[in-house]
């Protein structure tokens, strides 16, 4: 009966299975690497539409522009306590210059990701940036 504990395998302990020489290491990493930017590259470049860049003031639809056009593109909304200069470049969409006292929409930055909001509240603006499927339900609450 001892025999036959002694003959009963033990499982592969984790260092079995990372065992390895540097190069099989490096060539892991290189392929983890690859398969990262090839769908990064195949997200942005085939996913075959261009995002859109929209401003609002209120419910009222004032501007659709592409998010990325060849020339930078200076646009002036009006909303309800003035003015917001909105820019859309190779960087993204931004808030220059607001006449709302609290200029968070200023601050916020550039944006350029699909689905990226900036609201100026006081002014009543929104500009927001959908793709292609911005009709489709984004989710469903009840």
């Amino acid at each position: 009966m001892i025999e036959e504990a002694d003959d009963i395998r033990q499982a592969p302990s984790l260092s079995y299975w990372f065992k390895g020489t540097l190069v099989d290491r490096v060539l892991l990493v290189l392929a983890v690497l690859t398969i990262i930017v090839a769908w990064q590259w195949l997200y942005q470049n085939l996913s075959g539409h261009t995002p859109m860049v929209f401003v609002y003031h209120d419910d009222e639809l004032l501007a659709k522009y592409p998010l990325n056009p060849d020339q930078p593109i200076h646009y002036i909304a009006k909303g309800s306590e003035g003015e917001s200069e909105i820019v859309i470049d190779k960087e993204g969409v931004r808030v220059v210059h607001s006449s709302c006292t609290s200029k968070h929409c200023v601050r916020s930055g550039v944006h350029h990701h699909v689905g990226d909001v900036i609201a100026c509240i006081p002014n009543h603006i929104l500009v927001t940036i959908l793709g292609a499927g911005h009709d489709s339900f984004d989710a469903v609450v009840e």
